[in-house]
């Protein structure tokens, strides 16, 4: 599945920025464990190069 900010700008911005380590499914719920990937990935070069933030659009694309 791809995102829609992803698609949306042409660009797929969360293709190795996270792996999913763990996955729990029940009646209501599917839950993720991820982990990111280090500073050195493109979207933390580019937003706060200083500062590695993720950016917010990101947590909800991720999210959903």
């Amino acid at each position: 599945m791809k995102s829609y900010f992803s698609n949306y700008f042409g660009v797929f911005l969360l293709e190795g920025l996270y792996h999913i380590l763990d996955s729990k499914v029940s009646e209501s719920l599917i839950e993720y464990e991820i982990q990111l990937t280090d500073e050195k990935h493109h979207i933390f070069q580019a937003h706060f190069p200083n500062n590695h933030l993720l950016p917010g659009f990101l947590h909800i694309d991720i999210a959903s």
